[in-house]
């Protein structure tokens, strides 16, 4: 989620235009595969703030993985959306749910394949005009007796369970730190910083928790292990 989108949340809840944009660079960073933005349209005041050159620099950033304020922001970012998705879900007799970026419609037992690829189009309309993409090649509709994945749990059948893929995924991030160090593992993965790898792995290992405590124990004692070894004096949670 872009800078401009977090400014209008701060500019939303009542902040004047500077500190609103000031408080968009803070819990932002720049991305640099992005390198123009239009300042006059963005900070809607046209020169007002020309004598801080720091704020004219045309860079726009975006919300960093990990960080401790990004959720939240995402979240305020989505508040509309969300309303316009669940309305449509509602209408079409269908359950919606979203965390971060995955989004799923539950349906009941009699609920066609035709239904719900209409959904899928009035939702990806709605997604677009809100500045998001849809990825296609993610999207899925999944009949009665399929295997059922969301957030790398299993949710087809009694009970909630956790995935290979998941407990894999989990696995070689804690494998890896453990092998190599923190740095180089981070660089591996291509995350951007060392705050947003441990928040990552960390928050994998908690949502995991709920679902199966023994597993994710043994996989927090290796975690913090880990972090020790490559010397990361911060809490992993």
């Amino acid at each position: 989620m872009t800078e401009v989108q977090v400014f209008k949340v701060f500019k939303g809840l009542g902040y004047q235009p500077l500190p609103a944009f000031e408080l968009s660079r803070v819990c932002t960073r720049y991305a640099g595969f992005v390198n123009h933005l239009d300042l006059e349209k963005y900070t809607a005041d046209g020169g007002k703030y020309r004598v801080i050159h720091a704020y004219r620099k045309p860079y726009l950033g975006f919300l960093p993985q990990g960080s401790p304020t990004s959720g939240a922001l995402a979240n305020l970012v989505s508040r509309r959306l969300d309303e316009r998705l669940s309305s449509i879900a509602m209408d079409a007799g269908l359950v919606y749910t979203r965390y971060a970026d995955d989004l799923a419609l539950s349906a009941g037992e009699h609920f066609s394949r035709a239904a719900a690829r209409s959904v899928i189009g009035q939702i990806s309309r709605e997604i677009t005009k809100s500045g998001f993409v849809v990825h296609g090649q993610k999207t899925r509709i999944i009949p009665p007796g399929g295997r059922k994945l969301i957030l790398g749990l299993l949710v087809d059948g009694d009970e909630v369970r956790l995935s290979r893929e998941f407990r894999t995924r989990v696995e070689n991030h804690i494998r890896g730190v453990e092998k190599f160090g923190l740095q180089k593992h981070c660089s591996h993965r291509g995350f951007s910083s060392l705050f947003g790898l441990v928040n990552h792995v960390s928050g994998l290992i908690s949502h995991a928790e709920s679902v199966s405590r023994d597993w994710a124990q043994r996989m927090r004692e290796r975690w913090d292990s880990a972090l020790v070894a490559s010397g990361w004096d911060f809490p992993s949670c």
